[in-house]
């Protein structure tokens, strides 16, 4: 298998703190292969996390694979996402009274099929590797100069100039939708708390209820 030069596409900032830089990746490996492969070599977490969902221009929700890594000591957090999802199944529909279902459309995130969600001509991809950063390009480049060896998977060059501004769109979906999971997250992990302090706090009176008897 021939090797294309891998390009790193430095984006402007997306907020203050962080840069972001991103590779779209060939692979002809599943989903599960390729995040573990990338996990040994990148020496990195990535885990599948519930899929990003992004809206098609026809008004269709899209939903896409999405796998995450997040190291708390220097605040890098590497998104992967599957080019290939599918729209939205409508759960109203009554599918025990169907008896032939239909296979749901494929659609790409990135592509020059009327089916992708950002058209981008000559950019046929598998997965797409965003890296956020704080200002520290060298691990950028270690990655590229660790995947640079292998075999399994190349990188395709992702200059092209109508690519830049939907590249900003994309990251304002995933940012959000991360903020949603992780309020939702906070939401839930307070409830716990909750429950189990008001579940102490029962049982502690029961323990010291005084009880009365007739004599």
């Amino acid at each position: 298998m021939t090797k294309s030069k891998y390009i790193i596409k430095q984006e402007t900032d997306y907020s203050c703190d962080f840069h972001y830089g991103s590779m779209a990746l060939k692979s002809h490996l599943p989903e599960y292969k390729t995040c573990s492969l990338l996990n040994n070599l990148l020496n990195i977490e990535l885990h599948k996390i519930p899929d990003l969902s992004v809206w098609h221009p026809s008004e269709i929700l899209i939903y896409f694979p999405f796998y995450l890594y997040e190291d708390p000591i220097s605040k890098i957090s590497v998104y992967l996402i599957s080019n290939s999802g599918f729209e939205d199944v409508n759960s109203e529909t009554d599918s025990e009274n169907i008896l032939f279902q239909d296979v749901p459309k494929k659609y790409n995130m990135f592509g020059k099929k009327q089916t992708s969600v950002f058209s981008v001509k000559d950019l046929n991809i598998d997965y797409y590797l965003i890296l956020k950063h704080p200002r520290d390009d060298k691990i950028i480049n270690n990655f590229v100069d660790v995947l640079a060896t292998q075999n399994f998977i190349q990188a395709v060059s992702v200059e092209a100039s109508e690519y830049v501004k939907y590249h900003d769109q994309l990251l304002y979906e995933i940012e959000l939708s991360l903020s949603e999971k992780n309020s939702m997250k906070n939401r839930d992990v307070r409830r716990r708390k909750e429950m189990l302090k008001k579940k102490e706090i029962k049982k502690s009176t029961e323990i010291f209820t005084k009880k009365y008897y007739n004599i």
